[in-house]
């Protein structure tokens, strides 16, 4: 997870469609059975971590301002309450906070849809590493 191996390496030299494609293909074509027990390690432990984060924001007052603004939003409570504190993972090279958007989105999705552990995972591991392919690709510029 991180867009640090040998798939960011590999779309570097690619112009912007290019890269866009390939990252969809990589999606797209993404197998639960090929991931490694290293990033799905990594994964377990961003998912625990942000879960860590979510719980501990939850009665930070700007996230109580966000729920009484959005009351139905779960995913945009979720993110909120994820940062509320600041203790959620940042992706160094581009200094990105990649979880709590994504595992907000992937939570919501899980809690209107039957969706399996491993699915849950699946979708937690490759929208983070969807968010840091993109944000490599636009670093340092974005700033």
């Amino acid at each position: 997870m991180g867009a640090g191996g040998e798939a960011g390496r590999r779309e570097a030299g690619l112009n912007r469609p290019q890269a866009s494609a390939a990252l969809a293909r990589f999606v797209a074509e993404a197998r639960w059975e090929d991931v490694p027990a290293a990033i799905r390690h990594e994964g377990k432990r961003g998912i625990l971590n942000v879960l860590g984060c979510i719980l501990a924001g939850r009665d930070d007052p700007a996230v109580e301002l966000v729920r009484k603004t959005f009351p139905l939003e779960e995913a945009l409570i979720d993110a909120a309450a994820a940062t509320a504190h600041d203790y959620d993972d940042t992706h160094l090279p581009t200094v990105i906070h990649a979880t709590p958007p994504v595992a907000a989105a992937v939570f919501s999705l899980a809690r209107k849809y039957k969706t399996s552990g491993a699915e849950l995972l699946h979708a937690f591991i490759l929208g983070v590493e969807t968010t840091c392919r993109m944000g490599n690709a636009v670093m340092p510029g974005h700033y």
